[in-house]
This record gives structure tokens, C-alpha cells and sequence, in this order.
């Protein structure tokens, strides 16, 4: 069984979160996604605990019409679906949360079926479920035809946490600014420094602001510029970090981006 994502899925994330926060977000996390494993639909669901309707943070496709008709269901879902739906009511009264739920279309009743499953040809459906700060985060990814397998399952089992913390970060950009102003480098840096810093502890401030560069595609020359210290001690920090991290390589760092938020879910 091969579930650790491939190398080319690590170095993809660094393009990810430099598109946090902007239109292009969506796309490139199904991407992103599809990436490690098959997947026909991505989808992102906010629900809030007050009763109020949810809100669609991302829906993608495999192609225009999928797309399509995902975001229209997913609207209907948030607005009004989810007050039925039995796994999702199982599943939101816990606190953080990040379990991984498989679903089968056979186990549901035709209505929902027909509606959330035949509609987009997808068998089953991996989902996550995360309660905080008086909503919850619905993260679901639906598969193609031929369901889905052990490898797949193993292989997001890795990265769809990862994918929903992205997606939070993301929408707090999104939603937390005046409209049409997009994220800023120094912010997505910084969701990157954060990431690192609450999923590897043992790292100084330093050292996760160095790794967070490194991730970003800075050079030593201008980490040391960005941190006000020599390309010397850049150099010393980063191989401080990786010894600590147990790596060698700028892809090994991404990485642990997975590996990090694996073993703390």
C-alpha cells in the first residue's frame, strides 16, 4: 500500500497557499486534491451553530458542468439540506473533530441519493467534520464511479485535514476583509509560519520563520533581508529546523505539512 502523497504533491503546496485568500483558491485545491487521490467533486461547507443558513466556502469539479451542478446543490445544502442530513447531525456536536467518514450512497434514503450522490455519479464520498469557534466545517469529497479504494482512503486520510485547514485559513481571509482586496504575500507567509508553528512545537520562532520563508521559494539572501540577519545564521536556523524535523530537502519540508497535521488528528 502506497499512502504517503508523492513528492510532486508536496512541492504543489507551496502554489496552494500563495493562492490563499484569492479567486483562484478553489481550482487549485481540487487540484491540489486530485492530486493525491481521485476525486469528481471537492466541496467546503460552513455551518453555523446559531441556526442561521450555511455558506458555501469552495465547490469544484472535474469539468465545468460537474462543477456546475455541485455548486447549486451545495447552495441547497447550506441553506436548508443539512437540517436532515443524519451523518451530518452525528458528526457536528464534536469538538474539533477531523475523523474521516467514508459514506456509501446505498446507505441513504433515495431522496438524498439521488440528490447528493447519483447527481454527480459518485458511489461514495469521504468526509471530514470540524467544530470550532461556533460553526462547523463540512469538507467532502466525492469519487468517480469506481468508488473508492484502501490506497485512496489512506492517501486522504493524510492530506483532506490538511485541505481543511487550508480552506478555514482561507475563508477567514476571505470573509474577515473588505471586498476585493486580496491576501497579501506577508499573510500567506504567515498562515504558513502558524501551521508550522502550532503542528511542530519543537521549532524555535526563528526557525519557523525561516521554514515558512524556505516554503514561500525565498533564498537564504532574502530570508536574511525579510528577518533582518545574515545569510549565515539563515543558514544555521534552517538546518537546526530540518535536524529537528528529521529532513534534508525543501520537499521533505513541505511534507511535513501532512505528516505534522497527520499524527496530531
Amino acid at each position: 500500500m502506497n499512502a504517503v502523497p508523492s513528492s510532486a504533491a508536496w512541492r504543489a503546496l507551496a502554489s496552494l497557499i500563495d493562492v490563499l485568500g484569492r479567486d483562484t483558491f478553489e481550482r487549485a485545491l481540487y487540484d491540489w486534491v486530485a492530486s493525491i487521490g481521485p476525486v469528481s467533486v471537492l466541496f467546503a461547507i460552513e455551518i453555523f451553530d446559531d441556526g442561521l443558513p450555511g455558506r458555501v466556502l469552495v465547490t469544484e469539479g472535474g469539468n465545468e458542468s460537474l462543477t456546475a451542478r455541485a455548486r447549486r446543490i451545495s447552495r441547497e445544502y447550506a441553506e436548508e439540506d443539512h437540517v436532515t442530513d443524519a451523518v451530518f447531525i452525528a458528526h457536528r456536536v464534536e469538538q474539533g473533530g477531523n475523523e474521516l467518514v467514508l459514506q456509501n450512497r446505498e446507505d441513504r434514503d433515495v431522496d438524498f441519493r439521488l440528490k447528493y450522490f447519483d447527481s454527480v455519479g459518485a458511489p461514495q464520498e469521504l468526509s471530514l467534520f470540524s467544530h470550532a469557534g461556533g460553526s462547523t466545517l463540512y469538507l467532502g469529497a466525492s469519487s468517480f464511479p469506481t468508488g473508492y479504494g484502501a490506497d485512496d482512503i489512506a492517501r486522504f486520510r493524510l492530506a483532506l485535514p490538511l485541505a481543511l485547514s487550508l480552506v478555514r485559513r482561507h475563508a477567514a481571509l476571505v470573509w474577515g476583509r473588505p471586498e476585493g482586496v486580496e491576501a497579501s504575500t506577508a499573510n500567506r507567509e504567515q498562515t504558513i509560519y502558524r501551521l508550522l508553528a502550532e503542528h511542530q512545537p519543537g521549532l524555535t520562532r526563528r526557525e519557523a520563520e525561516v521554514c515558512a520563508a524556505i516554503v514561500m521559494g525565498y533564498r537564504a539572501e532574502a530570508i536574511a533581508g525579510r528577518l533582518g540577519i545574515s545569510p549565515n545564521t539563515v543558514t544555521t536556523h534552517r538546518k537546526r529546523a530540518y535536524a529537528k524535523l528529521h529532513i534534508s530537502s525543501q520537499t521533505e519540508l513541505f511534507g511535513i505539512l501532512f505528516a505534522g497535521w497527520s499524527d496530531r488528528n
